[in-house]
């Protein structure tokens, strides 16, 4: 067997273990909560990945690597990254580890950020139409007095 073969079978073998690897971790949702996880099947094929310079386990890792670093710093930040596409497959996982560490510390600011904008438009909209029934039925407990019905507080975002 040559080298190109070995690493052709080396490389099947090693997508076939991650697709079953992943298969088994969507099936481990838990429905009755209403969890959903999907997992994609790669191409077990090495004439295809052969086409984007993946001939080895490692480079198919540090093809997937590539990816998910650049999908989480877009996730992260709003933007995808550049000039890491000659990192090794042991810099970006370090680089996803920090990345993950940055999103966990960052949870509460955006979900606050995320109630601010969304409370932003509900309170736009209630002023749009005239129509504060949806910022009075949502904010009843938060904002309104004995003194006055909330739809005549005016609020400033």
């Amino acid at each position: 067997m040559t080298t190109t073969e070995s690493n052709a079978a080396a490389l099947t073998a090693h997508i076939v273990n991650a697709n079953a690897a992943a298969a088994a971790w969507a099936a481990q949702a838990d429905t009755e909560a209403g969890e959903f996880r999907c997992a994609a099947e790669y191409s077990t094929s090495p004439e295809y990945w052969a086409e984007f310079g993946v001939f080895t386990p490692y480079d198919f890792d540090r093809s997937r690597a590539l990816s998910e670093y650049s999908d989480y710093h877009k996730e992260c930040y709003g933007f995808r990254p550049c000039g890491y596409s000659d990192w090794t497959l042991e810099q970006l996982e370090a680089a996803i580890a920090d990345l993950s560490r940055y999103a966990e510390s960052m949870q509460e600011i955006w979900a606050e950020e995320a109630e601010y904008y969304r409370a932003q438009a509900l309170f736009e909209t209630a002023e749009h139409t005239g129509d504060y029934s949806a910022v009075n039925a949502e904010y009843r407990d938060e904002y309104a007095t004995d003194q006055a019905p909330l739809g005549s507080v005016a609020l400033a975002f």
